[in-house]
């Protein structure tokens, strides 16, 4: 009887700066179905969203090195996680790449999943996969394996001729358990406090709001209900395992919203602490059943570190723009809640171009007076395929030719700061802000009555003021500041492994 050989490909997942569940989760399926994965990482070390130096990025870039790697590799496949902001990486990565490698390169995430059409026009990119990944990217390398015709697999855009194509969407995965759990060696082998500092993981795929700005708006247009939880003890089964494998010191839930499902919670918390018995942070939501009972489950569970979007405190700005319906009575009361416990509170705030000073005085205002650990501030970013690009062009904010730029990411995107925004007052208001989890009110006060802001600098502190809060919080207070690594962890351990092995072999 001879037994036919099973044909595998070798794919390459190529990606920078963060660890990625997407890519995690797609290796796993991948691996169940007998195909070979290797991840390429670039740390990005001074050309990322929060630390900018050329001269620096230019002594210790790694790109050219992990290309090289990549040709040596020789996969079959090249794939890229894509967001809009690392559109701009992984294009001149790919490009180059086709160059001098005769190969496949994928494009997924959820810029392509917006912009399948514009992101096949580059002459580099042969497929781009939209929506969830894992099936789509397991039958496609099944297809390519075996010279199949990939035409009509789901969630696949492809090129005929001139033409592009995109194929409709495959039903979701409607059970979450079902997925093997996420690769963490891919990302471990690369640099193992991605994962022993603290270990990244979500509960559900998916959010139950639609705030107007977030891609989880696009996903629910695209299939009509987008939002899935697993259950808890599914969670706890990943939590017992990397426990036992990687000897995690923290989780962090990255849920876009943890706490919206009481009875959930109810049911998974006593478990955690009875099984898991880790620190952990998670995101909160204003309205998401918030209240006193709810904040004393989630201490007495381990968790040591919230992050609530507030976003404006402007209600008419927050509800018609944003599309988020919760109250500034709501907001306070949660922040009210949260003080009196010993969680460290992050609160993020977006800024609106169009606000005027006044208005950022009023948010200024407020952040005084919550209190909170820490203020997070950033410039509205504009991602394809979001429902508020629709509410600023019919309010005559935004062109077809904004949208076109904004879709073909023709400016660098930042996370805290927006390039293309000029008002210094907007930038020093910011600034100051992000001071209010430090400074006493009386003093706060006193500086906004002479504004004293106008003295502050309009270059984007958010790197510098989050160490030096943090640090002072974690070690004055003790409180547990940081969400993923350590300040001394990221800072010291990672950019000194990195900086080390730019001149030695091994990439």
């Amino acid at each position: 009887m001879i037994v036919k050989a099973v044909i595998h490909m070798r794919i390459a997942f190529a990606h920078c700066l963060y660890e990625s569940l997407g890519i995690e989760y797609i290796s796993s399926y991948l691996k169940k179905e007998g195909h070979e994965v290797r991840l390429f990482f670039d740390p990005v070390l001074f050309d990322n969203y929060l630390i900018k130096n050329r001269i620096l990025d230019k002594i210790f870039t790694f790109k050219n090195k992990l290309i090289d790697a990549i040709v040596k590799n020789k996969p079959d496949v090249v794939a890229f996680s894509v967001l809009s902001d690392n559109y701009i990486w992984c294009c001149r990565m790919a490009e180059e790449i086709k160059k001098r490698l005769k190969t496949t390169i994928v494009f997924g995430g959820i810029h392509p999943t917006a912009v399948p059409h514009r992101v096949l026009k580059n002459g580099f990119v042969d497929f781009v996969v939209c929506g969830e990944g894992e099936e789509t990217m397991a039958i496609l390398a099944d297809h390519l394996a075996q010279g199949k015709n990939v035409e009509s697999i789901e969630n696949l855009g492809y090129k005929t001729n001139s033409e592009t194509v995109v194929n409709k969407l495959r039903p979701l995965l409607k059970n979450l358990d079902s997925m093997p759990f996420p690769d963490k060696a891919l990302f471990f082998n690369e640099h193992n406090d991605f994962i022993g500092e603290a270990y990244m993981i979500v509960t559900a795929r998916g959010c139950p709001y639609q705030c107007s700005y977030c891609c989880e708006n696009l996903m629910d247009k695209l299939y009509g209900k987008y939002h899935r939880r697993r259950t808890p003890d599914h969670v706890i089964d990943e939590l017992l395992w990397a426990k036992k494998r990687y000897g995690i010191k923290r989780v962090n839930f990255q849920d876009s919203v943890f706490t919206y499902d009481r009875h959930w919670l109810e049911d998974f918390l006593p478990k955690y602490k009875a099984k898991i018995n880790l620190p952990f942070f998670c995101f909160i939501y204003p309205s998401a059943v918030i209240d006193e009972k709810l904040i004393g489950l989630l201490t007495d569970a381990g968790c040591v570190t919230v992050n609530m979007g507030v976003q404006s405190i402007n209600p008419e700005l927050r509800k018609k723009i944003f599309l988020r319906n919760e109250t500034n009575k709501e907001i306070i009361r949660v922040v009210d809640l949260i003080k009196k416990t010993n969680l460290y509170l992050y609160l993020d705030f977006v800024l609106w171009p169009w606000q005027t000073e006044s208005e950022l005085i009023e948010t200024l205002k407020f952040c005084a007076r919550m209190g909170a650990d820490f203020v997070a501030v950033a410039w509205l970013i504009y991602y394809p395929g979001t429902e508020i690009i629709i509410i600023s062009k019919n309010l005559g904010l935004l062109t077809q030719e904004d949208i076109d730029s904004i879709e073909e990411v023709k400016y660098y995107m930042p996370y805290a700061q927006r390039e293309r925004v000029k008002m210094k007052i907007h930038s020093k208001i910011a600034n100051f802000m992000f001071l209010s989890g430090l400074l006493p009110l009386f003093f706060m006060r006193a500086a906004i009555k002479v504004k004293g802001y106008r003295y502050m600098t309009s270059r984007n502190l958010f790197l510098p003021l989050i160490i030096i809060v943090g640090l002072i919080k974690q070690f004055v207070k003790k409180k547990s500041p940081f969400s993923y690594r350590s300040v001394l962890i990221y800072f010291g351990k990672y950019y000194y492994m990195y900086m080390k092995r730019r001149f030695i072999n091994k990439t």
